[in-house]
């Protein structure tokens, strides 16, 4: 069995594998638990394959920034909450075709690039938003 196997299944089960400076970390459900020693005797495998794996979730989650978000130069002109910013993200991939990192991973990658702040990231919001509140600004005779 591949190490992309065992994760596979570890994942099929309901399990969760993450990085955290350069530590696995895994939650993972008793029904999935021989795997955790599986996993372990294939340390230095499953850590170089999360790793590729995370920086493919970024790439992406990048590359989703640029194409549905606006990023601004001041942080406080914008906020973008993580329910909806996580949401059209995963939409995104679906189109695209592609998998989805999980909502943890998307959630530190984001804290990485943005300040947090409540249950969402400030200077980011998606595009969509930031027109829509632009247009009303206008239209109350802000702007």
């Amino acid at each position: 069995m591949t190490v992309s196997q065992i994760i596979q299944q570890l994942e099929a089960a309901g399990g969760v594998l993450t990085l955290n400076d350069g530590r696995v970390l895994y939650d993972v459900p008793k029904k999935a638990a021989p795997l955790v020693d599986v996993l372990r005797h294939h340390r230095a495998e499953v850590l170089h394959s999360l790793e590729v794996r995370e920086k493919k979730s970024k790439r992406d989650v990048s590359d989703w920034l640029a194409v549905r978000c606006i990023v601004t130069k001041n942080p406080v002109h914008a906020w973008g909450s993580e329910k909806h910013l996580y949401r059209d993200y995963s939409a995104w991939c679906q189109q695209a075709s592609q998998t989805a990192c999980i909502a943890k991973t998307f959630a530190r990658i984001m804290t990485g690039t943005f300040r947090r702040e409540a249950n969402g990231w400030l200077g980011v919001c998606l595009a969509q938003d930031w027109t829509a509140s632009k247009l009303s600004h206008i239209n109350a005779g802000r702007c």
